[in-house]
C-alpha cells in the first residue's frame, strides 16, 4: 500500500459552538485533506458558512432539518466517493487531531498487506475523552466482552467511534452506508459490528495516534461511578436502538446483547434520577424509547 492515497473529511455539524467548529476545521485542515461539512439545519448556519468559506479546500451541503446524523454522513460519503476519494475520515463537530493525523494514519496503512488492508473496515485513532478527562478503552465483544487499553500500533476493536474513523471507500460498497434509520446513537456501532460479524472485516485502533473528543453533554457520579449524560431526545434514540440491536439484530453474540439489555434497564431507572433538570421528560424519553425498541418501531421519529 502507499502514502498517497487521498483523503476526504466528512464533518457533520448541529448547532455548534462557533469557536469550537472553528477550532475543530482548523486542526483538520492542518493535515491538508478535502473537507466537507454537511450542517443537520443548525440554528446558527451562518457562523458555519463563514467558517467553512474562510477554510482552504472545503464545502458546504446545508440540510434543511435535523435529518440525522446517519443521513447526513451517507449525504458526505457519497459526495467524497463521486469526488474520486480513496479514503473517508469521519469527524463530529467538537474533536481535536493532532496535525500529524493523516501522516500517521495513513503510514499504519501503507504498513499493512494487502491482504490486511482488504479487510480492512476502518482505522481508528485512539482517543481521550474531555468530558470525563481520561483516555477511553477499546472494546472487544466476542467471545465474552474485553476491555483494555491501548498500545503502541495496530490494537483490534469491535467497534469505535466515528470521529476520526478512517474508511477506505470500497468498504461501503461491500457493506453499505450507514443505517438512516437509527437517526443517532449507535449509528457508528451498528455499521461496525455489521463489517466485523457479517462480513468478517477488521477494525484497528491506532495506539499511535490521539485525539481529543467529547463523549456526552455532562456526567454525574452514583455510588461512584461516573454516568454520561445527554438530553432526553439523545436518550431517546440511545434506548430505543439498543434494544433495538439487543433483541432484533442479527449481529451480535449472546453476552453483548445481555449486557446491553442490563445496561439499558439501569438507565432506564437511573438516568431520570441523577439528571440535574427535566426529570420527567428523560423517563418519558427512556421508557418510550424502550418500547419503540422492543416492538421494532424504527424511524427518525421522537
Amino acid at each position: 500500500m502507499n502514502k498517497n492515497q487521498s483523503v476526504a473529511c466528512i464533518l457533520i455539524s448541529f448547532n455548534p459552538t462557533a469557536t469550537t467548529l472553528h477550532k475543530t476545521i482548523q486542526t483538520i485542515a492542518v493535515n491538508n485533506v478535502y473537507i466537507i461539512v454537511i450542517d443537520n439545519g443548525s440554528i446558527n448556519q451562518s457562523d458555519i458558512k463563514k467558517i467553512v468559506s474562510d477554510t482552504k479546500s472545503a464545502e458546504l451541503i446545508l440540510l434543511d432539518q435535523n435529518e440525522g446524523i446517519a443521513t447526513a454522513q451517507n449525504r458526505g460519503i457519497k459526495i467524497a466517493i463521486e469526488k474520486g476519494y480513496d479514503l473517508i475520515w469521519l469527524s463530529d463537530q467538537d474533536t481535536l487531531y493532532p496535525s500529524d493525523f493523516k501522516t500517521k494514519m495513513l503510514s499504519a496503512v501503507a504498513n499493512m498487506t494487502q491482504e490486511e488492508y482488504e479487510r480492512l473496515a476502518v482505522l481508528s485513532p485512539s482517543f481521550f475523552n474531555k468530558t470525563q478527562n481520561k483516555m477511553e478503552q477499546i472494546i472487544n465483544l466476542a467471545p465474552t466482552i474485553k476491555r483494555s487499553m491501548p498500545m503502541p500500533g495496530l490494537n483490534k476493536a469491535t467497534h469505535v467511534i466515528s470521529s476520526g474513523m478512517l474508511i477506505p471507500v470500497g468498504v461501503f460498497q461491500q457493506i453499505g452506508l450507514k443505517r438512516d434509520d437509527f437517526f443517532i446513537d449507535w449509528v457508528d456501532i451498528e455499521w461496525c459490528w455489521r463489517a466485523v460479524y457479517k462480513y468478517n472485516l477488521n477494525i484497528f485502533v491506532n495506539g499511535d495516534v490521539i485525539i481529543e473528543h467529547s463523549l456526552g453533554d455532562e456526567f454525574k457520579k452514583f455510588l461512584g461511578i461516573k454516568f454520561t449524560l445527554r438530553s432526553p431526545f439523545r436518550h431517546y434514540f440511545m434506548t430505543r436502538n439498543a434494544i433495538y440491536l439487543a433483541l432484533w439484530s442479527d449481529l451480535l453474540p449472546v453476552m453483548p446483547r445481555v449486557e446491553i439489555i442490563f445496561r439499558t434497564l439501569i438507565r432506564i431507572v437511573l438516568f431520570p434520577l441523577i439528571a440535574p433538570d427535566r426529570k420527567i421528560e428523560h423517563l418519558k424519553a427512556i421508557t418510550k424509547g424502550f418500547w419503540d425498541g422492543l416492538v421494532n418501531n424504527l424511524g427518525p421519529k421522537h
